[in-house]
């Protein structure tokens, strides 16, 4: 699984392999026909293009951005200099609502909305220094920018929608989650002062306006939506597939070590017949194995999402690339079948290791 150091994935909103599937084209609505293009043109040349053109908007938005008394949020330059250009470049023709939307008795001041119709789907555009997570210092609206607009998604039938600052882009859906936020989240400025194309690349395909639904009417039937729904199906699979390989893990494990040689002890502690006040009941064996087994997923799944040792900078490149030669799960199940490939064919093992990057010793 690619690492994407821009975007995060919050809530489960959709799998963590979507950017991946994505980027290889494994879902529908890739090709040039389904972004709007001519059928011969290059999505990612158009991509490209794309890029090239955001990143000078940014740098001038940014430059007027420093000019601004530290009292103004931004909001009229954000909107007008950067945001419904920038997303002018993924197909959206935004609408401004001059009024808030009424739902419920309440009452839901959304900026703008991805098209003509009144349940186009919502995009709310705030200052740069106003933060998705916090009231603005006015106290209005009633809610924070990202909190306004998912509970607007809850009590209407939008079913997507997109919260922004500038510099941060959250793709929100209608959620039934209480406590739990659910959000795929773009850092903007990392992408663009960064130049990570290809967090670019998984914005584009995953956000240009034809995978939106075009109103109300047809959310359930839009791209988005099929993503949604195969990441739920991919879930399920998994999590059926986790169970047995749990089971199987403990099994494994159980047998591992009751058959150790230097296990005496232990194998003498579960005898049914051992009586001493240091006896291990079976559920208790059960109960630490199955503990070992999950810490093992928490360290995968970590690893897998580039959550340990993120790369950063050039020192912490050259730290992260050490570690996934060296120290990583990964690399340990390399050297694991590489091990036992030899010990099969030459019939004996030789205690030295080899890395899936260099021949180096480890630092």
């Amino acid at each position: 699984m690619k690492v994407f150091p821009s975007i995060r994935i919050e809530g489960g909103l959709l799998g963590p392999d979507i950017l991946d599937q994505l980027l290889a084209g494994e879902l529908p609505g890739q090709l040039p026909t389904d972004f709007g293009l001519d059928a011969r043109r290059s999505v990612t040349d158009e991509i490209a293009a794309a890029f090239a053109d955001v990143r000078a908007l940014w740098g001038v938005f940014k430059h007027r951005l420093e000019r601004l008394p530290e009292s103004d949020l931004g909001t009229s330059l954000t909107r007008d200099a950067w945001v419904i250009p920038f997303l002018g470049f993924l197909g959206y023709e935004l609408r401004y609502n001059p009024r808030a939307y009424e739902v419920d008795g309440l009452t839901f001041a959304i900026s703008h909305r991805a098209g003509e119709a009144e349940d186009a789907p919502p995009v709310h555009i705030v200052g740069a220094r106003q933060e998705l997570g916090r009231l603005a210092p006015t106290g209005r609206p009633r809610l924070a920018p990202h909190s306004l607009l998912q509970e607007f998604l809850n009590r209407t039938e939008r079913l997507w929608g997109l919260v922004t600052n500038g510099f941060t882009l959250r793709l929100l859906r209608d959620s039934t989650y209480v406590r739990r936020q659910a959000y795929v989240e773009f850092d903007l400025a990392a992408i663009l002062d960064g130049q990570h194309f290809e967090d670019f690349l998984a914005l584009y395909r995953l956000l240009h306006r034809t995978r939106l639904p075009r109103t109300a009417a047809d959310a359930h039937e839009c791209l988005l939506e099929r993503y949604f729904q195969h990441s739920l199906e991919q879930g399920g699979r998994v999590r059926d597939r986790l169970r047995d390989g749990v089971e199987e893990c403990i099994r494994g494990l159980a047998n591992g070590f009751l058959s150790h040689p230097a296990s005496s002890d232990l194998r003498r502690r579960v005898t049914p017949g051992y009586t001493d006040a240091d006896r291990i009941e079976p559920q208790e064996l059960y109960r630490q194995l199955l503990r070992l087994v999950y810490r093992f997923l928490f360290l995968l799944v970590s690893e897998d999402r580039g959550l340990i040792s993120p790369i950063r900078s050039t020192a912490s490149t050259m730290a992260s690339h050490a570690c996934a030669d060296w120290w990583t799960s990964a690399a340990l199940t390399t050297t694991t079948m590489t091990s036992g490939t030899a010990c099969v064919s030459s019939g004996r093992c030789s205690p030295t290791r080899s890395s899936p990057r260099s021949s180096k010793s480890p630092p």
